[in-house]
């Protein structure tokens, strides 16, 4: 399925289109959701392939939020601020995008492995580090920032908004205070139970950040 815009061989294209699509893997259960926007005017035959934003839902969303950016897409690179570029987002269910520390389900690997080639195979896109980005808001916030500090090899730059990341840089100082919207309970599907201190240090984006060299 797909939405589009209307457009003529007159009238330059002001939309863009958002194209649905199922993909299986091993790494997680079932098939997952991939929406992929492609800008006003694609060309799948243009000799210069479009720059890719791979952009991570938040809690509790889906592959369809992609629609509820599709304006702002639409608007930004109809007027020349933003270049015409194909944007993803797969779903990503309530996994925080995690690999699983029992192995039961691998998202972050998902990412990576499935629905990068998934979408330079169905698009016209990029496939150089350069013109390869990624970003989310809330959990896709803390997605896209643990993804990018652990394997900054596929992507230029990393997007933020609103990352639902806990304030501290270690387990022990994760209090009640700054988890009352996300219970601990909810956490142990991804980091055990209880929750492994070190595994949850090596997934946190700030312990990260904190540990690379200068």
């Amino acid at each position: 399925a797909s939405v589009a815009g209307p457009a003529s061989a007159s009238v330059p294209a002001t939309e863009g289109t958002i194209g649905f699509h199922s993909l299986a893997s091993s790494n997680v259960p079932g098939e997952v959701g991939v929406a992929i926007y492609e800008p006003p005017g694609y060309d799948a035959a243009r000799a210069e392939a479009y720059p890719f934003l791979l952009f991570l839902h938040g809690g509790n969303g889906s592959e369809k939020d992609l629609l509820f950016f599709k304006g702002v897409f639409d608007r930004e690179i109809a007027s020349g601020r933003v270049p015409p570029l194909v944007i993803a987002t797969p779903s990503g269910r309530r996994s925080l995008y995690m690999d699983f520390r029992d192995g039961r389900e691998r998202w972050e690997r998902y990412i990576l492995s499935d629905v990068l080639p998934f979408v330079r195979r169905s698009a016209h896109v990029d496939a150089s580090r350069e013109r390869t980005f990624i970003g989310g808001v809330s959990m896709g916030g803390l997605g896209s920032l643990r993804i990018a500090f652990k394997h900054p090899e596929p992507f230029a730059g990393v997007i933020a908004l609103e990352p639902a990341i806990e304030a501290a840089l270690e387990w022990k100082g994760v209090g009640p205070g700054t988890r009352f919207w996300r219970p601990e309970p909810a956490l142990y599907p991804m980091f055990g139970e209880p929750v492994d201190p070190d595994y949850w240090a090596a997934n946190n984006p700030a312990t990260i950040a904190s540990a690379a060299p200068e």
